[in-house]
């Protein structure tokens, strides 16, 4: 699976950034989600698999500008 970029508002890297999902109507919505403060990446939806959604949103988050 992608690797995920640190988090963009605290630095956060690691096991303290971690995939959130759920059954959503006809499919599956998932975000990466920062423990150290709170913050959430973009919301995915995705009719095939809850893994598909998963890797898109990791997608969502590594897609952002880089703070380096």
């Amino acid at each position: 699976m992608t690797e995920l970029k640190p988090c963009p508002w605290c630095g956060t890297v690691g096991h303290d950034l971690f995939d959130l999902w759920d059954r959503f109507d006809a499919g599956h919505i998932a975000h990466v989600h920062c423990t150290h403060c709170g913050a959430d990446g973009p919301s995915v939806y995705s009719e095939t698999s809850a893994n598909d959604a998963i890797k898109q949103a990791r997608q969502a988050w590594n897609r952002r500008k880089s703070n380096d």
